[in-house]
């Protein structure tokens, strides 16, 4: 069921309100129906009992011969009257609908209603059967007791003794549909589907608006307030998103300005235990530690370019991913390095390509010092580019897979023992990729190597 729904909030509203009128409309329909049935059946009887009540009046002040020839004179297909010295009809108990048409008679020839005799056949069950069903009366009977009737028979006593025995064919006509009605329809559904655009489109336009700013914010792009409009419920939600954008972004502005000015106080200590290692007379114990504080100062310089390069605040742009990379390889083979692209000519993709550059450009230094050769395939999977960094190397344990994007951490036992870097390639490629809304996963080749599959959004 839910499969034939649409999926656009103006589309279920719309189906749910048109349904809904369906139904009003069918109800009605049905409720009109029996109105219409009630009304036809009262105005058939209340013609017989009018018509039986005039030639009761007419007949009991003329002669017994032109009662006769009245009697014949209004008789027609339908309804047949005679003028007989005896009742047509035996005494006894009438049913409920007999007594209400007896009473109904009997207060306009001022008698009482003991001293008419009705009788009421029903019609035999056929296709009009189904057609018999309608609301109760006041007296607790269907009407469809009046619609279902053949015949009925009645007997009125003459002022001279005779009786008026009157005999009448009611049949109430099959409902009918109306064009006016699917008019009324097809005319109330387009109002409502009007109403339903208008409405849907001033709910949804600042909640579209809300989306798309959170997906540049999962992107790491900077995004302006959004204007808060709408109902008092989407009001709030986007003021509340502006809010929260306000505090993430204000949290990793000054977490950045704090690593950024750790990692620049931490080169003047280093500078001056440097000069003092200098005044070291151990030549090995020099060496040692000259290497260490080495090693500690490439760190800092390591950690303050990458926290520079976060705080830039570059714009995202469309870029073509294809010339970017193939520009990247250009360069490792000017260095006489092994390196090659496949992919398409051009792919043009929204990014922020100084960053996105420096990861790639991370990836595959790693696997040129780690493998001596490289091979970058970029592909674009369904609204996804990805750019897989293959190289023939050792490759990594399946266990140690993760570990590798932590800060600082160097798995020489698995790669090569004379690699530089300390151990930030790998986290600030994966940083970028993230702040791009994609991400960075490592995986071994089946043929050997380590494949690294970097995807942006």
């Amino acid at each position: 069921m839910h499969r034939l729904l649409p999926r656009s909030l103006g589309g279920q509203l719309a189906v749910l309100l048109i349904c809904g009128l369906l139904a009003a409309h069918l109800v009605s329909a049905y409720v009109f129906s029996g109105e219409r049935d009630r009304a036809v059946a009262a105005t058939v009887r209340y013609d017989v009992v009018e018509r039986i009540a005039a030639l009761v009046e007419i007949i009991d002040g003329t002669t017994p011969e032109t009662a006769a020839r009245l009697a014949g004179a209004l008789s027609n297909r339908r309804t047949r009257f005679s003028i007989d010295p005896d009742s047509a009809l035996p005494s006894g108990a009438m049913g409920t609908v007999e007594t209400g048409f007896a009473r109904q008679l009997a207060s306009i020839l001022s008698l009482g209603p003991n001293l008419l005799r009705v009788r009421v056949e029903e019609a035999e069950p056929d296709g009009d059967a189904l057609r018999r069903s309608g609301p109760k009366r006041q007296d607790g009977h269907h009407w469809r007791e009046w619609r279902s009737l053949t015949n009925i028979a009645v007997s009125v006593p003459l002022q001279d003794g005779r009786w008026l025995n009157a005999t009448a064919s009611l049949r109430a006509p099959s409902p009918e549909w109306s064009w006016s009605w699917i008019f009324t329809l097809a005319v109330s559904a387009l109002v409502i589907l009007t109403i339903v655009a208008l409405v849907v489109g001033r709910i949804t336009r600042p909640i579209r608006a809300l989306a798309t700013a959170a997906e540049k914010v999962g992107r790491g792009e900077t995004v302006e307030p959004i204007p808060p409009r709408g109902p008092a419920e989407i009001r709030t939600t986007v003021e509340a998103f502006n809010a929260m954008e306000e505090r993430l972004t204000r949290f990793v502005r000054d977490r950045t300005r704090m690593v950024a000015a750790i990692s620049h106080d931490l080169r003047t200590p280093v500078t001056s235990l440097r000069i003092r290692a200098e005044f070291i007379d151990d030549d090995e114990l020099k060496t040692d530690v000259i290497r260490i504080l080495d090693e500690l100062q490439a760190m800092a310089e390591a950690t303050l370019a990458f926290v520079r390069d976060e705080s830039s605040g570059e714009e995202t742009r469309t870029v073509d991913l294809a010339a970017l990379i193939e520009g990247i390889v250009e360069d490792q083979q000017t260095l006489g390095r092994d390196a090659s692209y496949r992919g398409p000519e051009r792919l043009p993709w929204r990014c922020r390509p100084v960053s996105l550059k420096r990861a790639i450009t991370n990836l595959v230094e790693n696997a040129i010092r780690y493998a001596g050769s490289v091979c970058i395939d970029l592909s674009d999977d369904g609204g996804e580019a990805r750019i897989v960094v293959e190289d023939d190397g050792p490759g990594i344990p399946e266990a140690q897979l993760d570990d590798v994007f932590e800060p600082f951490v160097r798995l020489e036992a698995s790669r090569n023992r004379s690699t530089g870097g300390v151990g930030l390639g790998l986290s600030i490629a994966r940083s970028i990729a993230r702040a791009h809304g994609g991400d960075l996963k490592l995986a071994n080749r089946r043929d050997g190597g380590l494949a690294a599959t970097l995807s942006l959004p």
